[in-house]
């Protein structure tokens, strides 16, 4: 590919040559060269091809012969040889004798042939010191975030305590900085004022932990600290992030319960979690259960590292408020006793009405709703009407807290009432209320709906011995529709 390239470009190369010499001598075809010359613009390489154009279009059959054959150059890995009658002559051209060459060496670890200038590099740099020593920073401050379980300890002075040349791997102990309560971990120094200790287990998020630093540190250009720092460190104060009432039946029944309104099966037992790991027999003494103005009984057990499972001993009423109190494990750090309710079983309620048109099966039909679960066998003996029509179960249909009155022989746009008796219960045999006076429901039927239905549409062919007719259905239309 590369030979058919140049082949092409010489080509182009000649053709032009052939038009610049044709407008200079337009009757002479023929190129005149002379050895080693160039006549006109016709570059040297182009000496050896034809003459003329019809030079260039013959072809040329000479047989080629292949190239001579010589022999292969190899490298000699010997290198030259070197005359055995000078014993230092150099193999490279222009190189001097090793003779020449004089090499004086020195025991580095003799310091007077050495000749090191004894330098205190420390003293030079840390001279200018103002003022005594002091802590510029420490922490952690604040609050120990709960996430934290090996938290890092560190105190900052303002001037270089620890030579930078000192600095060594991660120490054991230290005679500058303590830790109190004493926790497993190393003591680590980021530069010449920056200490830390580095716990290397996980820290009793219940007790609070002190940082002491020495009196007697002093920097490097000789000033004291004066006098014993002490810092102390929290952990962030105990949350409650949830309960959950009636854990264990929830998850075996697989239903969600709501907190505002627990039901009796699940009123006895709540799991409590946590924001950091916890000890049920730590904790027992903490927690305090209220119902009413009654304190309960309990016992517990830890379900996981963050939550404690609690049962309630003794008999929890309905419509009670269970209030449980959780206080700080750590005194001086007791911002906020925790706290945290749920409401057992509310009152049985009715809640609202819904009327609606008719609709498929159901001809107008009325959604009564309630708070809780509605007993169906006591729906048909508890809710009447006036005037009075009767009331089967054909009329009634039960969906949880939902009660569906339908099919009433009523007619459209009238009104009529239903009356909702209290002796109405719900599935836990709750009455609905303690009034002697039924509640009262004004409905008002409403109107027939309208509407026009075409069982057919668009554009059709119909062939002409059927007679055109198109079929509509249609339903309490106004005069005047189209």
């Amino acid at each position: 590919m590369k030979n058919n390239k140049a082949l092409i470009t010489t080509l182009f190369l000649f053709f032009l040559t052939l038009i610049s010499c044709s407008k200079k001598t337009p009757s002479d075809t023929v190129l005149k060269r002379k050895s080693g010359q160039t006549h006109g613009n016709i570059p040297s390489y182009l000496e050896n091809y034809p003459k003329n154009i019809e030079e260039f279009f013959t072809l040329d059959y000479t047989p080629q012969k292949p190239e001579e054959e010589k022999p292969a150059f190899t490298l000699s890995l010997d290198g030259p040889i070197v005359s055995s009658d000078v014993k230092d002559a150099s193999i490279i051209p222009g190189i001097r004798k090793l003779s020449d060459y004089s090499t004086e060496y020195i025991d580095s670890l003799d310091s007077k042939k050495t000749k090191r200038p004894e330098l205190d590099a420390n003293s030079i740099v840390f001279e200018k010191e103002k003022g005594n020593l002091e802590i510029a920073s420490w922490g952690p401050q604040q609050v120990l975030p709960a996430a934290i379980r090996q938290p890092s300890f560190y105190v900052i002075f303002n001037h270089p305590v620890k030579a930078i040349s000192a600095l060594s791997e991660p120490l054991s102990s230290s005679d500058v900085i303590s830790i109190s309560p004493p926790i497993q971990g190393v003591y680590r120094w980021y530069g010449s004022r920056h200490i830390a200790f580095e716990a290397t287990e996980n820290i009793d998020p219940l007790r609070k932990y002190t940082i002491t630093v020495n009196k007697n540190t002093t920097s490097l250009g000789g000033n004291a600290l004066k006098k014993e720092h002490v810092f102390t460190i929290y952990s962030e104060p105990l949350k409650i992030t949830s309960i959950s009432p009636g854990y264990t039946w929830a998850k075996k029944h697989r239903v969600r319960i709501n907190n505002n309104d627990v039901i009796p099966e699940a009123t006895n037992e709540v799991l409590i979690n946590f924001n950091y790991p916890v000890d049920e027999n730590i904790f027992k003494p903490l927690i305090r259960i209220n119902v009413g103005k009654e304190q309960k009984n309990f016992s517990v057990k830890k379900h996981d590292e963050k939550s404690l499972l609690l049962n309630i001993h003794g008999a929890i009423p309905l419509n009670s408020k269970v209030e449980i109190e959780v206080k700080q494990p750590i005194d001086d750090n007791n911002k906020a006793t925790q706290r945290a309710s749920y409401l057992t079983l509310r009152n049985f309620t009715f809640k609202r009405s819904n009327v609606r048109r008719s609709s498929g099966q159901y001809l107008n039909p009325v959604y009564l709703y309630f708070s809780h679960d509605v007993d169906i066998e006591s729906v048909i003996t508890n809710i009447s009407t006036e005037p009075y029509m009767p009331i089967t179960k054909d009329n009634v249909e039960v969906w949880g807290t939902t009660v569906l009155l339908h099919g009433l022989p009523v007619k459209f746009d009238s009104f009529y009432d239903i009356k909702i008796n209290g002796a109405l219960i719900d599935v836990y045999e709750r009455q609905l209320s303690t009034r002697k006076v039924a509640q009262q429901i004004r409905v008002k039927v409403p109107e027939a709906a309208s509407f026009a239905k075409y069982l057919d549409s668009g554009s059709k062919m119909l062939e002409a011995e059927f007679v055109p007719k198109l079929l509509i259905e249609y339903q309490n239309l106004y005069d005047g529709s189209k």
